[in-house]
């Protein structure tokens, strides 16, 4: 299959030369890698799935890796190097630009290769099914929805190069980029599509809820317009396209204020104060977890 413009003709790259597809969702504090075929016959093994820390530790010479996915694993300050939630960390270089990245932030976007490498490695030893070699693997990344979309060639690209999974002279689209959001749309079965259809010229408001510390959760608001640039027909598949986005933190404080405004305001007097110390109590002891994906 080949697509023309106003250049020229371009072969379109095949992925099904690629038996297996790798894909690696990097969280605040977990990396997913799930790697599964690519046949039309098979669809995505969620027992494959591999989630683990995002955390590495070496040597002090950073000759060896001693630990890696695991955050308990127990570190000496004096003579280990600990480097953990890769996340915000590569969101601050990639802020930096080329020409103003020090020695720290090579440092971080080594130990990010070495850790993809290796989550890669452990999720295919996982496999039921043999992989022959890496030319058998392509790869896709899923970014938040609020990088920008410049990131994924300045920096992620260079990163799995410095891994060794991609090389420099392969194709770009050997590895793929998608956002969170699109991830979540494209993993909709057709039995999911009947549940929750997305139809064209209709907005959809996603909403996320993201812990981000104890007692505190981010709501993520992001109104999702859907289009299709490719195919006109009743059941061709809709691709989301973010419109606007929002968000704003709750925290259990916030919750309790509004109960007691609630209760104050709809309750008569001799009913508020048992009716509001019962339910205040429940919520006060009912905390937000802090782990997050």
């Amino acid at each position: 299959m080949s697509r023309s413009d106003n250049i020229g003709t371009y072969e379109a790259y095949d992925l099904h030369q690629h038996t297996h597809c790798t894909v690696i969702y990097m969280g605040k504090t977990k990396i997913a890698v799930d790697t599964f075929s690519t046949s039309s016959r098979s669809s995505p093994n969620s027992k494959n799935e591999l989630g683990k820390e995002a955390s590495i530790t070496y040597n002090k010479q950073r000759t060896d890796i001693l630990s890696w996915g695991d955050q308990a694993f127990e570190k000496n300050s004096k003579d280990h190097i600990h480097v953990d939630n890769f996340s915000s960390g590569l969101y601050s270089v990639f802020k930096k630009g080329n020409d103003n990245r020090d020695e720290d932030d090579r440092l971080l976007m080594t130990v990010v290769s070495d850790y993809i490498r290796l989550a890669v490695k452990d999720s295919i030893e996982q496999c039921k099914f043999k992989i022959e070699n890496d030319d058998a693997l392509h790869y896709a990344f899923v970014t938040p929805s609020e990088w920008e979309e410049e990131i994924n060639e300045d920096l992620i690209r260079p990163i799995f190069i410095q891994s060794g999974l991609i090389s420099l002279d392969d194709d770009k689209d050997k590895l793929l980029f998608f956002t969170d959001i699109e991830s979540i749309c494209y993993g909709l079965k057709d039995k999911d599509f009947k549940k929750y259809p997305f139809y064209r010229g209709q907005n959809t408001i996603l909403c996320r809820l993201v812990p981000i510390e104890m007692s505190t959760v981010s709501v993520k608001l992001d109104l999702i317009s859907t289009m299709n640039p490719l195919f006109d027909f009743p059941e061709s598949r809709l691709f989301p396209k973010i419109v606007r986005s929002t968000s704003l933190s709750i925290s259990s404080k916030d919750i309790k204020d509004s109960i007691k405004l609630f209760l104050q305001t709809n309750l008569s007097i001799s009913d508020q104060d048992p009716r509001m110390n019962m339910m205040v109590e429940y919520i006060y002891n009912k905390e937000l977890p802090d782990m997050v994906m």
